[in-house]
């Protein structure tokens, strides 16, 4: 709570008791910001600038066109008058009677017929005979395959080799392939039928390094697992339920697994419930799930029903 202080004439009063402030008020300290680097610059690497002369600027020399002097133009006198010798010369030149350029207005070019012969009407034609068809002549070398090629006594070793040879290979090939596929599916189904097999490889994918629980000692049949999101879920089945194990490595004690995961309602109430299996601590969860945490492995139980006391000791002892 601050206290108001009022002045008059130059001195301090508190206005809430009226007594007179002897001390003065503490000015406002602003703290100046540092402009101090946080290290030194470096120098530059990269040149030496001993070594470099520092550029000079080159004196510019701007040059200016010379001006251009006016020059007279002299105009020819042909163009006002026409010289004399040049127009006889005009004249004496012949021209065509077909030219009417220079020519007057009225002049008229006589018109010449002359008689065109009637041309006979065309008569029909034979028709061209076609020439004699030229034989083929087939060189002595194409004789040769021909023959060859129609031959029933030769046989081709070496094209009969190389077809054995591919049809050993895609022979091969194909069998090679078979007995693949044969091991696959016989490794597949011995995966199926195989729990133990089945279990460590779900764990492998996981992260999860346990040993197959005795999920018969806890009355529970295992129905196979799976891997998901990073965890190991055994699938299990009691008396016409099935349930849910979800195994996930953590390095996480109970304390803090159940910190993690818990919360409260609106009246300030847990969403869990604390019970104790032997020396395992077990949180029952309002959703139904239970959860604990065994060396090194959180555990997560979900299902169509809640299992008893005694059901739910004897799946935590034996997992």
């Amino acid at each position: 709570m601050t206290t108001k202080i009022i002045k008059l004439n130059g001195s301090s009063y508190n206005a809430t008791t009226g007594s007179k402030v002897a001390a003065k008020s503490a000015k406002k300290v602003v703290a100046q910001p540092n402009h101090t680097s946080h290290r030194t610059p470096q120098s530059s690497t990269t040149l030496m600038r001993r070594a470099v002369k520092k550029p000079t600027k080159k004196p510019i020399t701007v040059t200016t066109a010379a001006l251009a002097h006016p020059t007279t133009i002299t105009v020819k006198q042909s163009v006002h008058t026409i010289q004399k010798d040049r127009l006889t010369r005009a004249k004496a030149i012949p021209h065509h009677e077909q030219v009417t350029k220079y020519s007057s207005v009225n002049h008229s070019v006589p018109v010449r017929f002359s008689h065109v012969p009637v041309t006979p009407a065309p008569t029909a034609g034979q028709a061209p005979v076609a020439p004699p068809p030229l034989t083929p002549f087939a060189p002595a070398n194409e004789l040769f395959e021909r023959a060859v090629a129609h031959a029933n006594h030769y046989v081709d070793f070496r094209g009969q080799r190389t077809a054995f040879r591919k049809k050993a290979r895609l022979h091969a090939a194909g069998m090679t392939a078979g007995v693949l596929a044969i091991l696959m599916l016989t490794a597949f189904a011995t995966y199926l039928n195989n729990p133990n097999l089945q279990f460590t490889v779900a764990g492998i994918r996981a992260g999860v390094d346990t040993t197959m629980p005795n999920f018969a000692a806890a009355n529970m049949a295992y129905d196979g697992a799976t891997t998901a999101r990073g965890a190991r879920t055994i699938h299990l089945s009691h008396n016409g339920s099935r349930y849910y194990l979800s195994q996930r490595s953590t390095n996480w004690s109970d304390r803090e697994m159940i910190q993690s995961v818990a919360a409260k309602n609106l009246s300030g109430e847990q969403n869990y419930q604390k019970d104790s299996v032997g020396n395992q601590t077990v949180y029952r969860m309002n959703n139904g799930s239970t959860l604990w945490v065994k060396n090194g492995v959180w555990y997560t139980l979900n299902g169509d029903k809640q299992l008893s006391d005694s059901e739910l000791g004897a799946l935590v002892q034996n997992v």
